[in-house]
């Protein structure tokens, strides 16, 4: 199989997608589905890194086989159907990770469930609103666990969402601000995940103003952080957007332009943070 730089091609097609006055999928909404990380169905294991990010722009349901695993459970692949193009990189087993070396990448096609036939199985079915409003006493106590974490507080007075560096709190306009609770928790975890970079995943944040763009890669960071952490735990998001985050959005793309690494770096700090943030959760995440 060919070789493809994988980060610099979804880091060109994200960029198309917002200079085209379109969201990127980890600012839009998403189905309510009982399935939320792009996984493997019959391993169960969950695609990271870019493979993450390439399943989520298929658009496809997300679990996936490869054509020999849909042989092996008794299907086939549907007529017509076209695979998704993921890779691994290989590297040597060390004592430590640190010592590992790398050998090269494999090259893996695989298909999602809806693009296969006579397997035994049912597309999982939607949640119901009784279903995601019960969930809601969890996340707010993963919240908490994580502000007395980080020992950052969290302020509901004004009309700003914001991670305050100097007094390292963060202040969320109150609950009854927005559209529903769902658009609250996408906010919060944003600006939670902008908190982890003085409390816990330490990098360069940068300013609006006198960094650009650092300041817009820490805000994919944070945009990619709080997509993966709501889809893990079922939060929806009626994808309606203020101008101010539809602003900073459009930064990404000339970031992205210049420099395509910067998705792949926004993804790895985003699996950095989502296993930060609900690490000490004690909840089952239900694409586990």
């Amino acid at each position: 199989m060919k070789k493809r730089n994988q980060g610099q091609e979804l880091a060109i097609i994200i960029a198309e997608q917002i200079e085209n006055g379109q969201l990127p999928p980890f600012v839009c909404s998403w189905q309510k589905s009982e399935v939320y990380y792009p996984q493997n169905f019959k391993t169960k294991k969950i695609y990271r890194g870019l493979n993450y990010i390439e399943l989520i722009l298929s658009g496809k349901y997300p679990e996936f086989l490869t054509f020999l695993q849909v042989k092996e459970l008794g299907g086939n692949v549907k007529k017509g159907a076209k695979g998704l193009s993921i890779q691994y990189c290989i590297f040597t087993e060390g004592e430590e990770l640190k010592k590992s070396t790398y050998k090269g990448t494999k090259y893996y096609t695989i298909f999602s469930l809806e693009d296969t036939e006579g397997i035994d199985c049912e597309l999982t079915k939607e949640f119901t609103e009784t279903e995601l409003h019960t969930r809601n006493i969890t996340i707010e106590n993963i919240i908490n666990n994580i502000s007395k974490k980080m020992n950052v507080p969290i302020i509901n007075e004004g009309q700003k969402a914001c991670f305050k560096l100097s007094s390292n709190s963060i202040n969320m306009p109150v609950i009854g601000r927005f559209n529903n609770i769902d658009d609250y928790y996408c906010i919060l975890f944003h600006e939670l995940a902008h908190a982890t970079g003085k409390n816990g995943i330490n990098r360069v944040m940068g300013h609006r103003i006198f960094d650009p763009k650092e300041y817009a890669q820490e805000e994919l960071i944070a945009e990619i952080s709080s997509f993966m952490i709501c889809n893990r735990l079922g939060i929806s998001n009626n994808n309606e957007i203020s101008q101010e985050r539809l602003a900073y959005i459009k930064g990404w793309s000339s970031l992205l332009r210049d420099k395509p690494e910067a998705l792949k770096l926004a993804v790895n700090y985003a699996e950095k943070i989502t296993e930060f943030i609900l690490d000490d959760s004690n909840i089952e995440l239900r694409a586990v």
